[in-house]
């Protein structure tokens, strides 16, 4: 956490001590991980247009990095329902997966993720054979 604050003064010198208790006491309440708290202070330093002004609170706590994986069951369902094409899912290639909501998808992966999610995350992935849910 301390890096994150630290990067934050670095990059908008008016940033106060107080500001900086504020934030990490809302970065716990929101359960924001180490990794992405320093994503969400990169992203800020990176998109800030607010030149001479320093951002505020909801410019970081509102950074998301979550994104709905889902397991090979839960893609199907979205296919067979309507809601999607097959063509809209790739397997996700991911190095750690926190935070997931189910123990269907903590011991069943691989996991499959919305192309599109998949961009604009930056989400490596494999390209697969619809029909066979196995990569090419």
């Amino acid at each position: 956490m301390a890096t994150a604050i630290a990067m934050i003064g670095k990059a908008f010198p008016g940033w106060s001590e107080e500001q900086g208790d504020v934030l990490r006491d809302r970065f716990a309440e929101n359960g924001f991980s180490d990794n992405r708290m320093i994503d969400s202070v990169k992203h800020v330093i990176d998109t800030y247009e607010g030149y001479g002004r320093i951002p505020n609170i909801a410019n970081f706590i509102s950074f998301d990095r979550k994104v709905k994986l889902y397991t090979y069951r839960q893609m199907d369902d979205c296919v067979r329902s309507g809601e999607a094409s097959e063509n809209d899912f790739s397997i996700a290639i991911i190095d750690r997966v926190s935070g997931c909501r189910s123990a269907e998808q903590e011991k069943s992966g691989p996991f499959w993720i919305m192309k599109v999610e998949a961009r604009r995350m930056k989400i490596r992935t494999i390209e697969c054979k619809p029909s066979t849910g196995w990569p090419d």
